[in-house]
């Protein structure tokens, strides 16, 4: 299958694009700047992609209303320019703070505003065209790749450095899932015969920042920071939707995933 990839040189990308070409598509990546519509159009038209996987998003980690507001202008264009070719389906990232209420309202709105409108105004460009459209929630995806300044990067950097890794927030519970099972999860959805809707994609369970430094710690055979008895509390991915219609399953463990960025 023919597969359009934007954001292919990603974090995420990385691995989608080694999982298509392993799984023998035909996978190409977007070569143009999204801004430049005339030149992606061309590579659309040249491509003739049966489906397209849109991981692009500039600025990371800036959140700001206004590279966010630039991101749901090129978003819109893209996405304009699908229907019009009427590309069969797209997959699309979002996020899974647009699930969290405070995120609409913090220092995250401004992204999660843009992620809201794109994930609807997407659906209506795409689906005019006759074509499917698959919107993701991403959770918090970690592995080979991932900035430096991202919490299990930091962590692993402090052990290597000969420090004790410790977690700012260290009772901090969130949803962390590995990359390739996050790639893994969206060449499924673009392979399978399904029709529109929207998935979350994470590991179905809460991990504790805490938890995660003395992980490492023990990895690297240093101690362990004490740590106080606290309940599970966070945003947890539902993959039930996503399992029925993939057959799709996180198959990569923490300690595994931590050993893989070591």
């Amino acid at each position: 299958m023919k597969v359009f990839v934007t954001g292919a040189s990603g974090f995420i990308g990385t691995a989608v694009m080694r999982i298509l070409r392993e799984r023998e598509h035909d996978a190409r990546e977007m070569r143009s700047r999204l801004e430049n519509g005339r030149a992606v159009e061309k590579e659309l038209r040249t491509f003739k992609p049966k489906a397209v996987i849109h991981l692009a998003w500039q600025g990371i980690p800036d959140l700001s209303a206004a590279t966010s507001a630039k991101n749901l202008v090129d978003g819109i264009r893209f996405y304009k320019l699908l229907g019009k070719l009427r590309i069969s389906k797209v997959i699309a990232t979002g996020t899974c703070w647009q699930h969290e209420e405070e995120a609409h309202s913090g220092n995250h709105a401004p992204f999660v505003a843009a992620k809201n409108a794109l994930q609807i105004l997407g659906k209506d460009f795409v689906e005019n065209g006759g074509g499917v459209f698959v919107w993701t929630y991403p959770y918090f995806v970690y592995g080979p790749g991932k900035p430096g300044r991202s919490l299990v990067p930091f962590l692993i950097a402090e052990a290597k450095a000969g420090r004790a890794p410790r977690a700012k927030n260290s009772d901090a519970w969130h949803d962390f899932v590995y990359v390739d099972d996050v790639a893994r999860a969206l060449v499924l959805l673009a392979e399978k015969n399904i029709k529109s809707d929207a998935y979350d994609v994470g590991s179905g369970k809460l991990t504790r920042t805490g938890d995660i430094a003395a992980l490492i710690a023990r990895i690297f055979k240093m101690r362990t920071p004490r740590l106080r008895q606290t309940n599970p509390r966070g945003l947890r991915a539902d993959n039930r939707p996503l399992v029925k219609a993939t057959g799709w399953k996180p198959r990569v463990s923490m300690r595994e995933g931590i050993q893989k960025m070591i």
